[in-house]
């Protein structure tokens, strides 16, 4: 028999089994729902604060759904429980998790599923804003502002505050020209899927908002380069079509560094197991952009601008070109 949450969201349809996801650091509830013709579901439940979201995310998963790699079908959202939960369905997407897969694949397989990811992410930030989604851009502005605030008014110490706020502060004009379009702002290894086949698939929109679109970039930076600088560089190439601007590189250091502390806050607010894992994660980004002395990253300069053929063989079989404007 269906819990109660389920069984009042879902009306008269009717489900074969349902099982809880334990996966995740996502504060909503998840459900693996499998119906009596064998059509699976996801079914997320979250708090009604959420509900704004939930409504981007359905008309951005519509807008994206004929895009050619695998993605969630948003099905149907809404409120419950007087206004105090609100729910989704989606499409089940099948398919491993990329992190867990991605060192069992050859070198040139990481970096082709890196270009397909950037590629990928490129076409979702091409996707017309609806009127409904549209920001200011000085609304942006003044949530990043209202965050780095947050960060400094906090009682958190460590010993990088200064060198990122610092870094924020010194190069703030680098990040505040854009044009906002909409982002899945978690967009990393953990979100990506690949099948039997290798089809790959992006999951887990319900973070998306609009924003600046080098954002989306950062979370491949700061979680993924430790697991595969090939499949970093593909994500890069792929995305810029191999013509990474050289304005790219100074934003990209700004909005990590921005990240940082965004971060920062967050595992400050779930206790310290997961302050010591952020801290662990910002440190390494501190090791690659050598405290934000330099802002192209150690694995990047080592990889492509100052190939290294002994410790990076795929080098020359990659055939990397740098843009030089």
């Amino acid at each position: 028999m269906l819990n109660s949450p389920i069984k009042t969201i879902t009306n008269n349809r009717k489900w074969r089994t349902y099982s809880k996801i334990n996966l995740g650091y996502s504060d909503e509830i998840k459900y693996h729902v499998i119906n009596y013709k064998n059509e699976e579901y996801l079914i997320k439940i979250g708090s009604y604060n959420n509900f704004p979201r939930k409504q981007l995310v359905y008309r951005l998963l519509k807008k994206i759904s004929n895009l050619p790699f695998k993605k969630p079908q948003n099905f149907d959202y809404g409120y419950f429980n007087e206004k105090n939960n609100v729910f989704s369905i989606q499409s089940w997407i099948d398919g491993e998790v990329l992190k867990d897969k991605i060192n069992l694949l050859p070198q040139t397989t990481k970096y082709m599923l890196g270009k397909i990811a950037g590629s990928s992410l490129n076409m979702i930030h091409k996707i017309k804003l609806d009127e409904k989604d549209c920001v200011p851009i000085n609304l942006i502005r003044r949530r990043r502002a209202k965050k780095m605030l947050l960060y400094m008014n906090s009682k958190m110490k460590t010993g990088y505050d200064n060198i990122l706020i610092n870094f924020i502060n010194d190069n703030i004009n680098k990040i505040n020209d854009f044009v906002p379009c909409y982002i899945h702002h978690d967009f990393h290894l953990n979100n990506m899927i690949i099948d039997k086949d290798l089809k790959f698939g992006i999951i887990d929109f319900d973070k998306a908002t609009v924003e600046d679109p080098i954002l989306d970039l950062v979370k491949i930076q700061m979680y993924d380069v430790d697991i595969s600088y090939e499949f970093c560089l593909g994500v890069l190439n792929g995305y810029f079509d191999k013509n990474i601007p050289n304005t790219f590189w100074l934003k990209y250091a700004v909005l990590t560094a921005y990240n940082c502390l965004s971060l920062s806050l967050w595992a400050n607010s779930k206790g310290l197991s997961e302050i010591l894992k952020v801290n662990r994660i910002v440190k390494g980004v501190l090791k690659q952009y050598d405290n934000f002395n330099n802002f192209i990253p150690h694995w990047y300069y080592r990889l492509a601008i100052k190939p290294n053929a002994e410790q990076f063989k795929f080098n020359k079989e990659f055939k990397i070109d740098i843009t030089e404007d």
